[in-house]
């Protein structure tokens, strides 16, 4: 004999635990006609706001009806109080071309690099001062390489040209 699914009234075949139909899962026959049980105690009022809306492929209702955040007040002002305060302010494009120009001065510019890479409450001040002060290192670096391959080229060439044009230079 064959079973009906209780959603859908369509005929499911004998042994089945699903409805060919919609996906229902069917009871054997023995349990189609058991009484059914009590009916089920009262369930809690609950003060959130009733759910209209259900999955239809999971008959469950949709995880944005269960928690609503909380309305966020005056987030514009704490953000700019956030942003403008504290050890990580952020420094305009103005201070930044200053800060440059002024570490680039010879000798003053190089001892605030110094002075700024190690002291001050300015985040951004202190690492622009440290990147500053690690190109001016790499600077020196190369400037000492090319020096010192230039002067072992000029001396070179000086002592080609005094052996093959028999002239002598004062240095």
């Amino acid at each position: 004999m064959q079973q009906l699914c209780p959603k859908c009234n369509a005929e499911v075949a004998e042994g089945k635990k699903f409805c060919h139909n919609c996906g229902t899962r069917v009871a054997p026959l023995e349990q189609q006609f058991e009484i059914p049980p009590a009916a089920p105690p009262p369930k809690p009022q609950i003060s959130e706001p009733p759910i209209q809306a259900q999955n239809p492929i999971q008959n469950q209702p949709p995880p944005y009806a269960y928690a609503q955040p909380a309305p966020m007040q005056n987030t514009a002002a704490f953000e700019k109080s956030a942003k403008q305060s504290g050890p990580y302010a952020p420094m305009g494009m103005l201070a930044y071309l200053g800060w440059l120009v002024l570490m680039c001065v010879p000798v003053i510019g190089w001892v605030l690099t110094a002075v700024f890479s190690f002291v001050g409450t300015n985040q951004n001040r202190k690492n622009l001062a440290r990147a500053m002060l690690v190109l001016t290192g790499v600077g020196i670096a190369i400037a000492a390489t090319l020096t010192i391959l230039y002067w072992e080229f000029i001396r070179d060439l000086k002592w080609l040209i005094e052996q093959n044009f028999e002239i002598t230079f004062g240095f």
